[in-house]
């Protein structure tokens, strides 16, 4: 075991915790951004940052960083509750959703909650230091949130696609089943350990046919580079990525060099 699983582990020990930080990915294996994990922080990085609390949710914070694409929820003491993704161009005439996505307002959004949902406006468990939640949550129209595994056997044995082998500091993705959406918009595919006992966090792929996706929080990545046709990723980590793999098999990561090519012509 790696010195950052185990130190997960030792975290998880006596109560459970998918993680301490939020961290988007800018660039594979070169640029990351941490997300402020309080109101307070929030605040003082530009976000800005709703008064009013939304039951089952929390206050939500946007950053111009990212265009309106990313959002971050806290509670009403200030604790990160979760974050969301929305569509960059709302509503438009070729593009539409199916679950998990969902239509709020004039966009697609897709939201995961990291703590008991009752907890956003006061009615439940504070948030314990340390830890960014002990679950991760996809909200769904209509229904209680569904629970995403927090290991890849779980999601295997759950009907996940199996979308292995592990990517080098990403992790062992894996595709909910629940369809997600058209060819345009993503589905929600948590990323394991090498070992898969674990999250490291999770990815929101979307094909280049939205032309406007904004880096960041989206990353764009080349035919060939994971995938036959050209795609988006949105990742975000719950932990430490840089050796998430471990010794167990692993994807050889693509030419950096080509990488960054194609991801300055695309931005």
């Amino acid at each position: 075991m790696s010195l950052r699983l185990a130190a997960v582990a030792a975290l998880t020990a006596d109560s459970v915790s998918i993680g301490d930080r939020l961290t988007v990915e800018v660039e594979y294996l070169q640029t990351y951004k941490s997300l402020p994990l309080s109101a307070d922080e929030a605040a003082a990085q530009g976000w800005q940052v709703e008064d009013a609390c939304l039951d089952g949710f929390g206050r939500r914070a946007e950053s111009g960083d990212f265009g309106g694409e990313l959002h971050i929820w806290y509670d009403l003491a200030g604790a990160v509750m979760g974050y969301g993704g929305s569509t960059p161009r709302g509503l438009g005439k070729y593009i539409f959703a199916t679950p998990p996505w969902r239509r709020v307002n004039s966009k697609y959004e897709i939201d995961f909650l990291f703590r008991d949902p009752s907890s956003a406006c006061g009615n439940g468990a504070a948030a314990v230091a340390g830890s960014i939640g002990d679950r991760l949550l996809m909200v769904v129209d209509g229904a209680e949130p569904l629970s995403i595994p927090l290991n890849q056997p779980e999601a295997l044995s759950s009907g996940f696609k199996d979308g292995g082998p592990c990517w080098t500091d990403m992790g062992y993705h894996m595709v909910h089943p629940l369809g997600g959406v058209t060819r345009f918009l993503s589905p929600a595919v948590p990323m394991y350990s090498g070992d898969g006992s674990h999250l490291t966090g999770v990815n929101l792929p979307a094909t280049v046919a939205l032309l406007s996706q904004r880096t960041p929080p989206f990353e764009h990545f080349a035919s060939g580079e994971g995938g036959p046709v050209p795609v988006y990723g949105f990742h975000v980590f719950f932990i430490d990525n840089v050796g998430v793999c471990g010794d167990f098999p692993t994807l050889a990561p693509f030419d950096l060099k080509a990488h960054v090519a194609n991801s300055s012509m695309m931005v």
